[in-house]
């Protein structure tokens, strides 16, 4: 059987020799996390946001120009599309490819709306880009600013975000070692048990940094 703890990998085995692997290029990532009462209004508060120019910035004065949301329904990435009435070259929407997705989205969103795909490298992503769990793992983005957002509403069960498993992936996706937003995300979420403590939280993450400047997401 195999176990990963922390940065330490063990792999074992009755009748094998035993290996224990040391990863030296683990990395910290800071969860800004924000509870409110409904998850999807903060996503449309924060398209806004971007959608007039409020970008995100550091202490240090680098600023995010292109966010990136994770939420895993279709029904509430066309809800935020059509609220916030974001053009279709101004969108990403990354889903799991069907038809069911693809009819669904033009029919709710109109002409030149579809199924997205990952810009490549050398390609600029768009103002906004919505993400399923289809981009949870094993995707790789690209962005010199991106700020990365996950909405996770416990009333529906597709849209909950299991921070020790999921949440911790979505962290890799952006792989521009450039990005100085890389390792932070916003956590916006609600509830409906007892609340995790901040030690609690981390320990399910096992990563923490600092985080940056909060502008305009109260």
């Amino acid at each position: 059987g195999s176990g990963l703890v922390g940065s330490e990998m063990c792999i074992r085995d009755r009748d094998m020799p035993y290996y224990e692997c040391k990863f030296t290029d683990t990395y910290k990532v800071n969860v800004f996390r924000r509870k409110v009462n409904k998850p999807i209004n903060k996503g449309i508060e924060i398209i806004e946001m971007y959608q007039k120019g409020n970008f995100p910035a550091l202490e240090t004065g680098e600023t995010s120009r292109e966010a990136v949301i994770y939420l895993n329904s279709v029904n509430n990435i066309i809800s935020l599309v059509k609220t916030t009435k974001l053009q279709s070259n101004d969108v990403n929407i990354i889903c799991a490819e069907n038809e069911d997705n693809r009819t669904k989205i033009k029919k709710s969103l109109g002409n030149g709306f579809d199924i997205g795909r990952i810009p490549l490298k050398d390609e600029k992503p768009k103002l906004i880009t919505l993400c399923t769990s289809t981009a949870y793992f094993g995707v790789d983005m690209y962005s010199g600013n991106a700020l990365t957002f996950v909405i996770s509403d416990c009333n529906k069960i597709n849209t909950t975000v299991d921070i020790s498993t999921e949440l911790v992936q979505i962290a890799g996706r952006l792989r521009n070692a450039d990005n100085p937003f890389r390792y932070y995300i916003y956590f916006i979420y609600n509830t409906n048990r007892e609340e995790l403590d901040d030690i609690e939280f981390n320990n399910c993450l096992l990563y923490t940094s600092p985080s940056p400047r909060d502008r305009s997401l109260s």
